[in-house]
């Protein structure tokens, strides 16, 4: 079931202040998606339901908190919503949790996975090589679907910080 835009934009800006607390004490979650967003239920929200996140397993804290301090991990985490930069150099930075949240925010648009049909070695190539990324639906709000794009910039200096996205989602 699609849930309606404004109910949409509520939890991703819900999500998005959650990263923003993390990404303000220098923490990178490392496998941000849908499946570690829990929904628990709030009375007294419109919709029924409060996003709080979840699975900090592969979080870690960076050395410096500027936007170019990052750390080399393994590869390990979920492939489609991993960052180029992570896939090809095994870099995390704080913006490649903004590249996974790009990812949620298709996910919470067209309700399905993305790339269901590529291998996890097809998706690799197609994020690196051909720079592929979830396409939107034509009919989804262009202010919507440009912020995502953003956050999936291939260029992880091109993508917001958690902060803007924010505001951009209220």
């Amino acid at each position: 079931q699609v849930i309606a835009m404004r109910q949409l934009l509520d939890t991703a800006a819900e999500i998005a202040s959650a990263m923003a607390y993390l990404h303000s004490r220098a923490i990178v979650h490392g496998d941000l998606k849908t499946a570690n967003v829990m929904l628990q239920r709030q009375d007294s929200d419109p919709r029924g339901f409060i996003a709080k996140l979840a699975d900090f397993g592969l979080a870690r804290q960076l050395a410096g908190r500027g936007a170019e301090d990052g750390m080399l991990v393994s590869r390990i985490g979920t492939v489609t919503h991993m960052a180029p930069e992570t896939i090809r150099d095994n870099m995390v930075l704080l913006s490649s949790d903004v590249y996974s949240f790009g990812v949620i925010l298709w996910e919470l648009y067209c309700a399905q996975q993305p790339f269901a049909n590529y291998t996890a070695f097809q998706l690799l190539s197609a994020v690196v090589q051909y720079d592929e990324r979830p396409q939107f639906p034509v009919h989804c709000p262009p202010e919507y679907a440009a912020l995502a794009v953003r956050c999936m910039a291939k260029d992880p200096r091109q993508r917001p910080t958690f902060t803007e996205v924010r505001q951009r989602s209220r």
